[in-house]
């Protein structure tokens, strides 16, 4: 009995202080996973520093997708959880997949108010991926989409990585992730931490800086070790979402297949390139298919998820399938994706992330409302900052083999002196890379110049982007609504932006915008049902009698058409 009480004391000890320094607040800013984004604490988002706990040595960047505190009965919340993918690497969160996929969702259903919740950021694990799927299900999400998988080896956690020094006991990761959460434990840590995290960017890219072990062969004992962390995390996570009655959506993972040699240069994975190439060139698509993924999955060095996870992916049923494969196969100029949708190894293109939305909005949305016609398209600075994270990423180790790095940094700096020089929007992307100015301050300068030199639509999709990293200021929203409204020649855009304030402040002036537009463009139907919703909020609203009575002249309908227009006469007489 004495040697039992002695053993627990110390635990019982421990618990009273922590319960007592949890109570007093202590360490809460680093503790807490979603934070307030406003005064009124009415939104929340992921809190920049609750991810630090991933990683040893640097500050990840995450999307700014804040939510509702208090869920309304008329939102429809999804999560996206993933890598650097689902972040939507090299572009901006809005350009991603999570991002196209919430226009489209708002497009499906107008009537809602759609958030799309990005929890995702480079380098990252299936670790990371149930950690905070754990954390979002007490925020009553409606629906996951994951896409993760090919950080599984040198991510966070991963069992090949400098980022974690543990053994690859996938139940030590998480109870060490567990303890994270505790005062104690984020205390000791900070202790030893946080002089060696990075606020600002590297001169190596983090792809050079965190590969242990650089050949893994397939099916060895790290490889094997690989797939059953992945498969032991997502199965808890498809289990936890099952247990809180939340559905997920699951994609399988698709990679520069036909234009990435391999990156080990190991002579076998060569090989096997080399017979897809031919293959491929004699019009043998399925055969070079085959080589292709046989020269992925014999690189030793493993940027890239093995095919062995798609196989689990898709035995699954306690979720979702979208198979993006074929999809990709399909868009490819040649049968098999390479360069023409993705922008190095296995970042897609804006085209492939817009392919990516849509293969995800047909699970998840029923049919669409409002139909949008394929948006693949960039704004000019994310384009021009995209090129030069590009132009840093692929001159550096692994791209370049053997890498001197005195070369690798003045390689990286030449495109960024340049768009110096060039000035303007290039300029503003260089800025960005050197964090001489922020992402969202750029966006605004950006917006201004491509206005003041009369490029109205350029100017309306760079706004589109400013709205992003603003999204809950109504004010720019509404007021770049009216710009649109303003000219006809920009309704493609427009749509887009009258779909958003729609979804998120629907009342006569969003609506009855968005009617305008479809009315505009001969969408008679969907234009009654916008102007329709409209008039329900605000029946003497004068703008929306007269488009009204536009739309039933349009339809046939004269004698209707009269009576709204007489009624819009009598508004506005008054």
């Amino acid at each position: 009995m004495f040697g039992t009480a002695a053993f627990l004391l110390p635990l019982v000890l421990l618990l009273l202080v922590e319960f007592a320094l949890s109570a007093a607040g202590v360490a809460e800013d680093r503790r807490k996973v979603f934070i307030p984004v406003n005064e009124s604490g009415s939104h929340l988002a992921l809190n920049p520093a609750y991810v630090e706990r991933y990683f040893s040595d640097f500050r990840p960047g995450v999307p700014f997708t804040p939510f509702a505190h208090e869920k309304a009965d008329s939102t429809y919340r999804v999560v996206t959880l993933g890598g650097s993918t689902t972040a939507g690497f090299p572009y901006r969160f809005y350009n991603g997949f999570p991002g196209r996929l919430g226009v489209l969702l708002q497009a499906a259903m107008p009537d809602r108010h759609v958030e799309v919740v990005n929890l995702s950021m480079s380098a990252v694990t299936s670790y990371t991926v149930l950690d905070l799927g754990r954390a979002v299900l007490s925020h009553d999400p409606d629906v996951f989409v994951v896409y993760a998988g090919h950080n599984e080896f040198y991510g966070a956690f991963g069992v090949a990585t400098t980022e974690s020094a543990l053994a690859n006991l996938p139940w030590l990761k998480r109870l060490i992730l567990r303890l994270r959460k505790t005062v104690l434990f984020t205390l000791a840590e900070g202790l030893f931490q946080d002089d060696r995290r990075q606020p600002g960017p590297s001169d190596r890219t983090l792809m050079a800086r965190v590969v242990r072990e650089a050949d893994i062969p397939e099916g060895g004992e790290v490889f094997r070790a690989g797939i059953e962390q992945y498969r032991q995390n997502m199965s808890r996570l498809l289990h936890a979402a099952r247990e809180a009655g939340v559905p997920v959506v699951l994609g399988t993972l698709v990679d520069n297949l036909s234009g990435q040699a391999p990156l080990s240069g190991g002579p076998h994975a060569d090989s096997l390139f080399a017979v897809g190439q031919a293959l491929l060139g004699n019009g043998e698509v399925d055969a070079a298919r085959d080589a292709f993924s046989r020269a992925r999955d014999a690189d030793g060095l493993r940027f890239r998820a093995p095919g062995a996870l798609n196989q689990w992916i898709v035995s699954q049923t306690e979720a979702t399938v979208v198979d993006l494969r074929p999809v990709f196969d399909a868009a490819s100029a040649t049968g098999i994706p390479g360069y023409d949708l993705f922008t190095d190894h296995l970042h897609p293109s804006a085209r492939g992330y817009g392919l990516m939305a849509e293969a995800f909005a047909r699970s998840v949305a029923p049919e669409p409302r409002i139909a949008l016609e394929p948006d693949f398209g960039l704004d000019d600075l994310d384009r021009s900052h995209a090129d030069l994270l590009l132009a840093r990423l692929l001159g550096d180790y692994p791209f370049v083999r053997n890498p001197d790095p005195d070369s690798v940094l003045a390689n990286q700096r030449a495109p960024v002196v340049a768009a110096l020089r060039r000035g303007g929007i290039d300029s503003l992307a260089a800025m960005i890379v050197t964090g001489r100015t922020q992402f969202q301050t750029a966006q605004s300068e950006a917006t201004a110049l491509l206005l003041a030199a009369g490029d109205s639509l350029s100017a309306l999709r760079s706004a589109r982007s400013l709205v992003s990293w603003q999204p809950l200021n109504r004010e720019l929203v509404f007021r770049w609504l009216r710009t649109g409204l303003e000219n006809p020649a920009l309704d493609h855009e427009t749509l887009r932006l009258a779909v958003l304030a729609a979804s998120r402040w629907p009342d006569a002036f969003s609506l009855g915008g968005l009617g305008v537009v479809l009315l505009r463009q001969g969408r008679l139907d969907e234009a009654e049902w916008a102007l329709g919703q409209a008039e329900a909020i605000s029946p003497e609203d004068p703008s929306v009698l007269f488009n009204t009575a536009r739309l039933l002249v349009l339809s046939g309908d004269t004698l209707s058409a009269q009576q709204y227009f007489a009624r819009y006469q009598a508004v506005v007489q008054n």
